[in-house]
């Protein structure tokens, strides 16, 4: 991990309990409680949509993990 976004892993693995389940697994991030959190932390702006990016970044990767099939 990068010392730059230090913050938003943290941030990240303290909302692992947030991802959308279907039926075929997780289907994504809960983005409306990560937008929650944005407004309570004060985020804004420039700053607002870093912290955006990189939660998509994220949640991505961590999709692949989660959905990976066990063999």
């Amino acid at each position: 991990m990068w010392h730059e976004n230090y913050d938003q892993v943290i941030w990240f693995c303290s909302l692992g309990t947030q991802f959308v389940f279907g039926p075929g697994g997780a289907i994504g991030f809960n983005h409306m409680l990560a937008h929650r959190e944005f407004d309570d932390m004060g985020l804004v702006g420039e700053q607002r949509d870093e912290w955006k990016w990189k939660m998509k970044i994220m949640e991505l990767e961590a999709l692949k993990h989660i959905n990976k099939p066990v063999k």
